[in-house]
Order: C-alpha cells, then structure tokens, then sequence
C-alpha cells in the first residue's frame, strides 16, 4: 500500500478505520506531531487489556534475527504484539550498522511477507526515510507507507483554531498566517507557541496579530523579512543591527542569503502582479505572503523599480554563488551586499 503523500496525514487515520491494523508500517516525514499521534493511535488500538507494556517492544536499530524474535513471540493475555523500530540505519545513512545490511535485507525480504497476525511491526523514522535505500523500497512493497509531510493551509488552520479553543481562545485567520509567518508551520513546535501565546492573553478571548510578534518565537525567514524590509526603508542601522543579531545566534551568511534573495524576489513578483492590477487575494496565494506581511512588502516594494528588484535578486544569487564558490568570504561579501543594497534605496528615493 502506497498512498498519495500528500494526504497521508489524514489518511493514515481513515485507512485505519477502513481496513483495521496493518501487521506492517513504515511513518516517516517532516511533521512529526501528526507522526507521533499516528504512532499513539495504533498504541491505544494494539496494547489493550490489563499488561499492556508486556505486548509492547522498543527496538533500536536491530539486526534481522532480534526484529524476527520479538515479531515471533506469542502475545501475552491480548490479540497482538507492537514491535517499534526506531533508529533503522537501512532507512539513512546516520551511522554504521552493526550488521551486514546485505544479509539483513535478504533475511527480511524472506520473512516481511509472513509477520504473523498477532503482531504489528512499526518503523519509525525521524524525518524523512532516505529513498535511495533499498530496504526503504523493500517496505514499499511489503508495508503500509505513510509520508507525514507539511498539513496542507485548510487543516492548519482548522488545527491552530482548535487548539486556541482547547485553550479558551479564539483566533482569526490572519492572526494564524501570523503565527505560521513567525514560527513556521511544524505542528510540534506551535503547540508550544499556543500555550505561550494564551499565558500572554490571560483575560482576553481573542488572539490578535499583535499578540502573536509579542510572544512568538521567529524563524530566520521571519527575521530576515525584517532584516529586508527594514534594509529596502532605508533603515540601515537597524538592518544591521539585526543581521549582526542572527549572527551572534550562529545564524550563517550562507543560510540567510538564499532566504533574502527569495523575499527580494517575492517583492517583485509581488509588484509584478499590483502593477497587473491583480487582487490581493491572488498575490497572497501565489507569493505566500500572509496579509499582514502584504501590506508591508507592497509599500516597501514602491520605492524600487521593477527593473532594481530584479537587481537586488541578481546581486543576491550573485553573492551567494561567489561565496560557496571561495571567491568571497562571508562576513565581508554579506556586508558589502547590504551596503550595496542600501546604496541602491537611496538611488531608488
């Protein structure tokens, strides 16, 4: 079974309740909330009756002869066993293994096909599996594969408003792009957010868009949109400030440049569509720009020609190409293009 990946979060959970317990899976991908709550739902299934723990075995990275054991070993009291396989170096390339990857394959190529109903075997992978693997193609032909990869913006939006009403609340859609915008979009990550976010609103119903910039964490991509816009207004100390910032938290020239050159590019495509009379609604879905960002990247996007944003793009890939080819370092390369960037806002006044 090989679903379409991208609706493999929810289907998971609707295959389960169609088709019952598989006696094999594979859960990988990005999201690992909805990951790890696919994992809790096949554990409240599985591990029934009054000695759970004793149907239940966390394997680490196991040679074939140790998985084959504890699948072959008779549930205690219930119907089944639930073998979870963590660490699997057949699905990466994160560390030697301590057996021969050769043999283990051919072993479980054998015995995949013949896992006994009374157990569920469940490889677990942080991240994504590396495709290349064979064993990962092995599974495809044998196990229940389930890519758990980005919700899509409809159920992410369902999820925040839930969760802000598991918590009393109350919050709009752009409150939500603005938390998305801040923290990113990893469902793990903005429970903590939420929980921080309703500590700050004690007393109040609603979240507001100003209550998510004062308490949220900010991804790099949120802090260099600010870094930009302040850079392309001409505020240059506080542009610098806030690169040097980024650089006191270990944050690379090499990982901000690629971020900068894609939010000088969605200026300008940005002004590209205004200039084509285009609604707002259709900008925000094709650039990926949330309202509240819209607002401010078309304002500053009015100080510049098409013509000097497609400069600014060209200066940026052109920097970041010179600095992984050795001809620049990467302090002074990033600087000098901020100054360069700067000098170009003024010409633009």
């Amino acid at each position: 079974m090989k679903p379409d990946n991208r609706k493999s979060n929810q289907r998971f959970f609707d295959e389960l309740k169609e088709t019952g317990i598989q006696r094999c899976y594979l859960l990988e991908g990005e999201e690992e909330h909805v990951k790890e709550e696919a994992l809790a739902r096949l554990k409240k299934l599985i591990l029934t009756g009054d000695f759970p723990d004793m149907n239940f075995a966390v394997l680490s990275d196991p040679d074939p002869d140790a998985l084959i054991a504890a699948a072959e070993t008779v549930p205690f009291m219930a119907d089944k066993r639930l073998i979870l396989v963590k660490d699997c170096m057949m699905l990466s390339d994160s560390k030697p293994r301590e057996y021969d990857e050769d043999t283990a394959i051919g072993k479980l190529e054998a015995y995949l096909p013949n896992i006994p109903d009374t157990c569920c075997i469940v490889f677990f992978v942080r991240g994504k599996a590396d495709g290349k693997k064979r064993f990962k193609k092995l599974l495809q032909k044998y196990a229940s594969c389930y890519d758990f990869s980005e919700v899509d913006e409809q159920t992410l939006l369902k999820w925040t408003c839930k969760e802000a009403n598991k918590r009393g609340k109350s919050i709009g859609t752009a409150a939500c792009e603005t938390l998305w915008f801040c923290s990113g979009r990893k469902l793990n990550l903005l429970l903590g957010e939420m929980e921080k976010i309703a500590a700050y609103t004690e007393g109040k119903d609603t979240i507001t868009e100003d209550d998510v910039l004062a308490v949220a964490t900010k991804t790099t991509e949120f802090k260099v949109f600010e870094m930009a816009t302040a850079l392309l207004n001409q505020r240059g100390e506080q542009a610098m400030s806030q690169y040097r910032e980024m650089a006191a938290a270990k944050e690379n020239p090499v990982t901000i440049l690629p971020i900068l050159g894609d939010q000088c590019r969605r200026i300008l495509y940005a002004m590209q569509m205004k200039k084509n009379r285009m609604p707002d609604g259709t900008i925000i879905q094709k650039t990926g720009i949330p309202e509240f960002a819209l607002r401010r990247t078309l304002q500053t996007g009015k100080r510049y020609t098409l013509e000097q944003l497609d400069q600014l793009c060209q200066w940026c890939y052109d920097t970041e190409f010179r600095i992984k080819s050795g001809q620049l370092t990467d302090e002074s390369a990033f600087e000098g293009l901020l100054l360069r960037i700067l000098s170009l806002g003024r010409e633009g006044i």
